[in-house]
């Protein structure tokens, strides 16, 4: 296993390969086994006769396993490496997907939808490190990299959109468990793909400059991304029951979320200049501006075009949210800690995300209708984007180039540290 010490040094077309590899991790952690559950919520909430907070407890359990598993990333990264994280974490999460199919309770379906949480959040998390030390090994493919990885999310999102509907107007709506088997056996396939290219990446966690992670440069940035969290998984969480209480039928649930994994999957071209030039929180605060806007409309007008433009413009901007704050990381801190940065920010995200559904669910119980949990997550978004217009832009320079341009000895300072 590439421990760091030797960077692989691929061409172009290989480094491509291997991201768009390591890009299958958010296809398994995120468009399977976190997304595909709101295709099946309206399913599993019938066949278990839950309440709209009790369906939103199982994302909160998946949301609560995210946090911890990113505040295990974060103390332990620094020295098992992103890649084993990243290896240990998508073999995991497709294990966990196809014993979601054989649970019977919701105790049991609580405790999976938590696994699946904890390693999920390994996934993403050093997939996002390892990717962004690939892209740093050649300029060319750079503002392609952290992009294209999140997107990769669209691929696990358009398959399950096609799939589930129809599998389940196909085999009646009991078929929930085969869908999710079904799920994690794809999973398992796509991991012998990340896996390996997980094992020819260079790991940023063994840099010979370490450095640590800073908290106190990107404080407003870390709040708005839980404000974030909270805001567009309720979003993600309710929509297609939305839907299916407007009377939406399966050939436009399944084109809708189709719509929206292809609208991720487009994402990196849309947003990489953009991401390219960032500066501060400029770029996660237009993120939730457009995914407020999305979360909007269908609260306007629930009709087919409304839902086709909000599935377009969030598709398009939902992954851009974890794309801009890690190049906010790189940017702004050492190799070494970028692993403990984004895992920092991953937990802010999670608690976010943890709270959302269950606090959105309550006011569907409430009001006995998901017109309210729709149009909070368009008001918790747009308070998102506000906070993220205050961070500030950090910027770290490699020692070695910084002392180089001013011809002073090597020394490993941050940002923070060189103003006190």
């Amino acid at each position: 296993m590439n421990t760091g010490r030797n960077t692989p040094t691929y061409g172009i077309p290989l480094s491509l390969l291997v991201i768009l590899s390591l890009s299958l991790g958010p296809a398994i952690a995120n468009g399977f086994a976190r997304f595909a559950y709101a295709l099946l919520l309206p399913s599993m909430r019938d066949a278990f006769g839950w309440s709209y907070s009790t369906a939103g407890s199982l994302s909160t359990a998946n949301g609560i396993g995210y946090i911890l598993g990113a505040l295990a990333v974060f103390f332990v990264v620094g020295r098992l490496g992103s890649q084993r994280l990243y290896i240990a974490g998508i073999v995991l999460t497709s294990l966990s997907l196809v014993a979601t199919g054989f649970c019977n309770s919701l105790p049991a379906l609580m405790f999976w939808r938590f696994v699946a949480g904890v390693v999920g959040a390994a996934v993403f998390i050093c997939g996002s490190a390892l990717v962004s030390a690939q892209g740093a090994l050649h300029s060319r493919v750079q503002p392609f990299a952290i992009p294209g990885y999140f997107g990769g999310a669209g691929i696990g999102m358009l398959l399950s959109g096609i799939g589930i509907p129809v599998v389940l107007e196909w085999q009646g709506q009991g078929a929930w468990r085969e869908a999710w088997v079904a799920m994690g056996a794809l999973a398992l396939v796509f991991s012998l793909f990340s896996v390996a290219a997980a094992l020819n990446s260079h790991d940023p966690s063994g840099a010979s400059v370490a450095g640590r992670w800073n908290w106190r440069d990107f404080s407003l940035g870390v709040l708005a991304y839980f404000v974030y969290g909270g805001g567009y998984i309720t979003y993600m969480t309710f929509i297609i029951a939305w839907m299916r209480s407007h009377q939406a039928g399966v050939l436009q649930i399944a084109g809708f979320w189709g719509l929206l994994g292809l609208a991720v999957m487009a994402s990196p071209y849309v947003w990489k200049t953009r991401l390219a030039r960032n500066r501060g929180g400029n770029s996660l605060g237009l993120v939730c501006a457009v995914l407020a806007v999305a979360a909007f409309l269908p609260y306007v007008d629930a009709s087919s075009p409304t839902m086709t433009v909000s599935a377009l413009l969030f598709g398009v901007s939902m992954f851009i949210g974890p794309a801009a704050i890690t190049v906010m990381v790189r940017n702004g801190s050492p190799q070494g800690a970028w692993g403990a940065g984004i895992a920092a920010f991953t937990t802010a995200f999670g608690i976010g995300q943890a709270a959302g559904p269950v606090f959105s669910g309550w006011l569907g119980d409430l009001t006995g209708s998901l017109s309210l949990p729709i149009a909070s997550s368009a008001a918790i978004l747009a308070a998102a984007s506000a906070i993220a217009y205050l961070q500030k832009d950090v910027r770290w320079a490699e020692p070695a180039r910084a002392n180089a341009a001013s011809g002073q000895p090597t020394m490993a300072t941050h940002p923070s540290e060189e103003a006190a």
